[in-house]
Parts: structure tokens; C-alpha cells; sequence
């Protein structure tokens, strides 16, 4: 997860052309997350699966940093901070994978408090609905662009 994490936050600032306070601080809150992912990571072999204390703070800290990677395409796109050149659905493009991406890990959460091991076994489920999303998304488009 990290280097996913790495990868894409490197993506992002190659489209940055400058950056303000805004922008800054939801930086410094994903890397934060990216930090803790380790000792969270070591929580989930705690109580055999049956600790739901583990797969609810894995989740809770990655979608710490979908939250701020998030915020941070918002800051962007508010505060106009893209390079020239950048596609103008770059902000909507990120918000969507990384909610799109992250929403199994918000679902888990719950799950964890009745089940761990279902609340972990749900996460082989995101590049399934990470896939069905983004085929829905392609449809939705096309259909809005072929009525225009």
C-alpha cells in the first residue's frame, strides 16, 4: 500500500505548478497516514483474526489518506494549482478512483466489529469494484457525451 500510496502522490504533484497552505497541510496529513500504515499493518496479525481492533484502524488510516489525497485534488482544482496542460477532469478523475478505491475499506469498518477476518476477506472485493465502477463511469460518460 505504501509504494501505491508513494506512486500516486508523486502522480500528483507532477501536475502541480505551485502549491498554497491549503494544499500543504492536506499533503502533510496523507504523509502522515503513509507513516502510520506500518504500525497498523502490524495490528492486523493481533488476535489470530479475531481482533477487530486491527482491521479497523487499517482501515480508518487508509482512509485517512483517501480523505486528504482527496482534499488535496479539491485544494487544486479551487485554488487553480494544476500545470498548464493538465486535463480539466483531473480532479473529478482522482476524487472518483481514490473514493472509488477506498469505499470497500469504509465498508469494512463495521464489518470488523462483528467479524475481522470477513472485514479483511471484504478488501479482495476493491479491484472488483474498483473495475465495475470505472466500466459504469466509462458508460455514464458516454451516454452524457453522445446526448450533448
Amino acid at each position: 500500500m505504501i509504494a501505491i500510496f508513494w506512486y500516486q502522490h508523486h502522480r500528483l504533484f507532477d501536475r502541480i505548478a505551485h502549491v498554497n497552505t491549503q494544499l500543504t497541510i492536506w499533503n502533510l496529513v496523507s504523509l502522515f497516514a503513509i507513516v502510520v500504515i506500518p504500525f497498523s499493518t502490524k495490528l492486523l496479525s493481533v488476535g489470530d483474526g479475531e481482533n477487530s481492533l486491527g482491521p479497523v484502524l487499517y482501515a480508518s488510516t487508509l482512509l485517512l489518506w483517501g480523505a486528504a489525497f482527496v482534499l488535496m485534488a479539491l485544494a487544486a482544482r479551487r485554488s487553480n494549482l494544476w500545470r498548464d496542460g493538465t486535463a480539466g477532469n483531473t480532479s473529478g478523475d482522482i476524487i472518483f478512483g481514490t473514493a472509488t478505491a477506498l469505499s470497500m475499506f469504509a465498508v469494512s469498518i463495521p464489518i470488523a466489529f462483528v467479524n475481522p477476518s470477513l472485514a479483511m476477506l471484504s478488501w479482495l472485493l476493491i479491484p472488483v469494484v474498483s473495475a465495475l465502477s470505472d466500466r459504469i463511469r466509462s458508460r455514464v460518460s458516454l451516454h452524457q457525451h453522445d446526448s450533448h
